[in-house]
């Protein structure tokens, strides 16, 4: 899913793509992406949605979470924070069979002044890029499974930090 090409910079962008395996179709609003990561000192963070296909353009939040040593699941060494993205109900559903297509999300700190180092986020894979995961009309190839994707709540696809697994089946 995340899909990134720099290691240290003030802004961590990400590509996700979330697609609907099942034969119903699924309302965006029920779902919540988590992307895990360490904030190298930042307490203050904003997201930005730079590119979504309509509906989805404009209807697309992100909440910041810190993790501690008593949260669920507990701050680790590549996860003291996650960026939780949802979806308002303008932003429709995927229909069976089909998927959101590209969704270009970051994030940095209020300042600017962080540099982040993406090699010790969770949800960082350096070997998910455009150039080895960007398809055919936006399409995202690779399927991470650290950023973490909830359906009503409960884990539907990714592992958490810490070994939480999504339950196995389609999402």
């Amino acid at each position: 899913m995340p899909t990134s090409s720099v290691l240290a910079t003030n802004t961590v962008r990400f590509d996700v793509s979330i697609s609907n395996n099942g034969s119903m179709a699924q309302p965006l609003e029920n779902l919540k992406l988590r992307y895990w990561f360490t904030t190298e000192g930042a307490t203050s963070f904003a997201m930005n949605e730079y590119y979504a296909a309509s509906p989805i353009n404009g209807n697309v939040t992100g909440t910041f979470t810190p993790l501690t040593a008593s949260t669920t699941p507990p701050a680790t060494a590549t996860a003291n924070e996650y960026l939780e993205v949802s979806f308002g109900a303008a932003a429709g559903s995927i229909a069976p069979g089909t998927s959101t297509n590209d969704i270009q999300l970051a994030f940095n700190d209020t300042t600017y002044a962080t540099s982040f180092n993406e090699a010790n986020d969770y949800s960082y894979t350096a070997s998910d890029s455009m150039s080895t995961c960007g398809g055919a009309n936006n399409v995202i190839t690779c399927q991470s499974m650290t950023v973490t994707l909830y359906r009503d709540g409960q884990l539907a696809w990714g592992v958490e930090p810490g070994g939480t697994a999504a339950p196995t089946g389609d999402p």
